[in-house]
């Protein structure tokens, strides 16, 4: 999106890729980040190369508290604060979670979450229940934001059962 970005290269011969014109300033990454956080929350690496990676929020809190990464697909914060209260609305079968920018190159949202109606189910209660449950979890940002920043919450309703599966950047979570 148009949020703002600190761009970092690599190396010298990705900065003049990036912009011939612009000056070195040595920086670990660990600096890089501090300061992201303090404004754009996101690090651009060698960008508009072949290499180009996005590290976004999550990843910088990483590199800072020598935390492992998770994606957010996978992460515990993820599953207690916004997958475990859509689980809990009477009427959503299922979770689905994906991530929607793999490659890290902002080509898509840091993740989409799809709460499954049961087919059959009263679609004005469900509906009514879930924009109170995402405008909660929509309240409670600060608990969540340092594991997914960039987050769509949205209802799929199931005209049938339908089979949903889990892949590399996709998780499912069940209810009951």
């Amino acid at each position: 999106g148009g949020a703002p970005i600190l761009p970092m290269a690599s190396s010298a011969d990705a900065m003049r890729a990036w912009r011939p014109d612009a000056r070195p300033v040595p920086a670990s990454i660990e600096r890089c980040a501090a300061a992201a956080l303090e404004d754009a929350g996101r690090v651009v690496v060698d960008p508009g190369t072949r290499t180009e990676v996005v590290l976004r929020r999550s990843a910088l809190v990483a590199l800072l508290t020598g935390e492992a990464w998770l994606p957010p697909h996978e992460h515990p914060v993820v599953q207690a604060r916004i997958v475990l209260p859509l689980l809990r609305l009477e009427g959503i079968e299922a979770v689905a979670l994906a991530d929607a920018d793999p490659t890290a190159r902002l080509r898509g949202r840091e993740l989409e979450v799809r709460a499954v109606a049961s087919p059959g189910v009263d679609r004005e209660a469900v509906q009514a229940a879930f924009e109170r449950v995402v405008a909660d979890i929509g309240s409670q940002r600060a608990a969540w934001q340092d594991a997914v920043t960039d987050v769509a919450i949205e209802v799929v309703w199931l005209a049938q059962p339908t089979r949903i599966a889990s892949g590399p950047h996709v998780a499912v979570y069940r209810a009951r």
